[in-house]
């Protein structure tokens, strides 16, 4: 009588399937990631170069061979530290993300005459130039009643995001 027990496990061509396409996607992600960020990653050499090359390609057949090249690259090496460092680069990212959202939300409140926001953000970033925010206040609300290009606008968000920054 044979012992199953002390056969590997294989899997079936379906598992085999999805494990390849939940690689190529691992794939597809570092592949959107910047050329600096690529370097920081956890990644072969061979990967590496693979993903370069990819975003060098314009041709849709072509991309998609070499994304199953990455694939079959991908296979071969520990995914782990991969998933760890895309995880951390999304908490990043979302954190980034929390921020910007926070400060166009703070900037669209002065545009829309919240006084007292101004004494909240002096407050709470005591560093900040009071007068430099509200002069930029002033001139971004009459830009925008005049109906010029938004460059005070602008000006007010950069203003917030470095009065973040700095603090």
């Amino acid at each position: 009588m044979q012992n199953y027990d002390d056969q590997p496990e294989r899997k079936s061509r379906s598992q085999r399937k999805r494990d390849s396409t939940a690689l190529q996607k691992i794939g597809v992600e570092l592949a959107s990631l910047g050329r600096e960020t690529l370097r920081k990653a956890p990644l072969s050499q061979d990967i590496k170069e693979a993903l370069l090359e990819f975003k060098a390609m314009t041709k849709h057949e072509a991309r998609r061979r070499q994304m199953q090249l990455i694939g079959k690259l991908m296979r071969e090496a520990d995914i782990d530290p991969i998933e760890e460092f895309l995880d951390r680069f999304r908490a990043g990212k979302s954190k980034t993300d929390r921020a910007f959202q926070q400060i166009e939300e703070w900037r669209d409140r002065l545009m829309d005459g919240d006084d007292g926001l101004m004494e909240e953000l002096m407050e709470r970033f005591p560093g900040g130039d009071r007068q430099q925010l509200r002069q930029l206040t002033l001139s971004a609300r009459r830009e925008r009643a005049k109906e010029q290009p938004p460059k005070h606008f602008r000006a007010l968000f950069r203003f917030l995001r470095d009065l973040t920054a700095n603090s």
